[in-house]
């Protein structure tokens, strides 16, 4: 199970990953002076973050602040989960 292999349904689910995976960190330039980066969010156990990892989940937290300031902190009125924390945060 610890394979890669073994995590997708087929090979182009594997390929989406692969393309995804080139894409983290990288900077990619909009109009107007303003940039994203594709960032992943990692959970390590308290007191073993390496400064990257800090630098990553701030940026993150950022953007969901961020997020939450322009869609009102859209809720889902089934499940009463926060949907753009959901998003920023790729949860299920």
């Amino acid at each position: 199970m610890n394979s890669p292999t073994s995590l997708f349904c087929g090979s182009s689910c594997r390929k989406i990953y692969e393309g995804l995976q080139g894409m983290l960190g990288v900077k990619n330039n909009l109009q107007d002076g303003l940039s994203w980066t594709l960032l992943q969010r990692t959970e390590q156990p308290f007191g073993s973050y390496e400064y990257n990892n800090v630098q990553i989940n701030s940026k993150i937290a950022l953007a969901c602040l961020i997020m939450n300031e322009c869609f009102l902190s859209t809720i889902d009125l089934h499940t009463r989960a926060n949907i753009t924390q959901c998003i920023v945060y790729n949860r299920g």
